[in-house]
């Protein structure tokens, strides 16, 4: 009986020395000839490295509309560089005329910019506008690729078809959804689309529109210079022009009704390259991103795109971990003199606990910022101090009033009570924008939820074990 539970006491500790030694030191692999460490480093948030920040600014420029003989406006693909002197009249022209220069625009443009951001999956973000100036600043993370993405943000999203003859807008912003990107294989390879929805309104226009925009065959008779009469077809075509941001994207007519309400754009050639697809992909995400949020009133050009440098980095990191394993070092020194033997055990188990939670905090991807690591001396301190009480309950029970089992789960069911109401707090906290509260909630909801599983599986076992062999002796 005894035999078996030594086996037990020293089974639990040589794991728990396993996942201490997997946390703290690493496991290392061969790699190209030198040793890398497979386990995953910390996510940290920008204030431990650095800042990317973006100023954008309305937009101060002026752009040259031409006009023919009759006074129509001449698209731009569509005016003659090498025209004679007179065939156009020109006009300059604000891209953003002072009305729409408003307090009002300026908060929906960023209404609207942190719509795009969210679905982009830019979690580290802050966003302001000067509502006097307009200019609004993006500050972001250092860890995502923000640069490749930048247009999907401040672009202004405006999309045209038209009549490609009369330059009758048919379809514009207000008819879409939202846009999706998809992509099909097959032997020659990938190709990616964009997908635009259309709503209601949209799908009803988009079904007359593809059944008037088509080509058809007309029949005209000829006559010859003998005087026969003859039968000749002609396709004619009846095309639409799209346009995203001013810019022609295509300019054809529909091969038949959609009735769907969905318009599908191919993004790039079918690809088998690995680099251009992607490129396709980024292509078609920027595209989607910018039509399904609406159109930005007031239009912006990037002023300032600046690396800030934080005064912490991944190194304040690691020394502030060394400062705590001090101070915890010192604790359980404490803890050792005044209950001895039981004291180690604790220590192992506590150190074990620590050693996990770090080993999750890397792998649940929770990232690390001034607020979480609050979180985390939180989840520590409480362990020390339930260590410290449990201790201090089993120095000095009396064997026949109480067993070790009863207090052993007494002061869990005590310490998860305590933990419940923080619990459900984590959860809240969890699901707010911010990084710095939701960082926090993450990190005491994995705390909390790691306490009571090691508790239950690895600490409760190994205290039991030991405490009947320590009345034994």
């Amino acid at each position: 009986m005894k035999t078996n539970k030594i086996l037990k006491v020293m089974c639990i500790i040589i794991l728990i020395i396993i996942l201490i030694m997997i946390s703290f030191v690493g496991i290392y692999v061969k790699d190209n000839g030198r040793l890398v460490n497979i386990i995953k480093d910390f996510t940290t948030a920008s204030e431990f490295g650095v800042e990317k920040e973006y100023l954008f600014s309305v937009s101060e420029a002026i752009e040259t509309e031409h006009y023919d003989v009759d006074g129509n406006l001449v698209a731009e693909e569509d005016v003659d560089e090498d025209a004679e002197e007179g065939t156009y009249t020109t006009k300059d022209v604000a891209v953003n005329s002072d009305e729409v220069k408003t307090a009002e625009n300026y908060n929906l443009v960023k209404e609207i910019m942190e719509k795009r951001i969210n679905e982009i999956g830019l979690e580290e973000y802050r966003l302001t506008v000067d509502e006097e100036t307009g200019d609004i600043v993006l500050k972001t993370g250092e860890t995502f690729n923000v640069d490749n993405i930048i247009n999907a943000i401040y672009v202004q999203g405006e999309f045209l078809l038209k009549d490609a003859e009369t330059d009758e807008v048919l379809l514009n912003n207000n008819d879409i959804k939202n846009a999706r990107v998809g992509y099909y294989t097959d032997t020659k390879g990938t190709t990616v689309y964009l997908t635009i929805n259309f709503n209601k309104e949209g799908k009803e226009k988009l079904k007359n529109i593809s059944s008037t925009y088509i080509q058809t065959t007309e029949v005209k008779d000829v006559t010859a210079e003998d005087g026969t009469v003859t039968q000749e077809e002609t396709k004619v075509t009846k095309n639409v022009k799209l346009y995203v941001d001013g810019k022609l994207i295509i300019n054809t007519y529909f091969g038949k009704p959609i009735e769907n309400g969905q318009l599908q754009l191919t993004m790039g050639q079918t690809t088998t390259d690995a680099t251009e697809l992607q490129n396709n992909l980024l292509a078609a995400s920027i595209e989607a991103t910018k039509l399904s949020h609406g159109i930005l009133p007031v239009i912006y050009e990037v002023v300032q795109n600046a690396n800030i440098m934080s005064n912490y980095d991944k190194d304040t990191i690691s020394k502030a971990i060394a400062v705590a394993i001090g101070i915890l070092t010192i604790v359980l020194i404490y803890l050792v003199i005044r209950f001895k033997e039981r004291a180690i055990i604790a220590s192992v188990l506590f150190v074990g606990f620590t050693a996990l939670y770090l080993l999750v905090m890397k792998y649940a991807n929770i990232t690390i910022t001034a607020a979480s690591i609050a979180g985390f001396v939180f989840i520590e301190l409480f362990s020390i101090f339930y260590i410290n009480k449990l201790l201090t309950r089993l120095k000095k029970y009396n064997i026949n009033e109480e067993t070790p089992k009863n207090i052993i789960n007494k002061s869990m069911m005590k310490a998860i009570m305590v933990l419940i109401p923080v619990l459900i707090i984590s959860v809240v906290f969890a699901l707010f924008t911010p990084l710095g509260v939701s960082s926090l909630g993450i990190m005491l909801f994995w705390g909390i939820l790691l306490f009571i599983i090691y508790s239950y599986l690895f600490a409760k076992t190994l205290l039991l074990n030991f405490e009947y062999l320590f009345e034994d002796k």
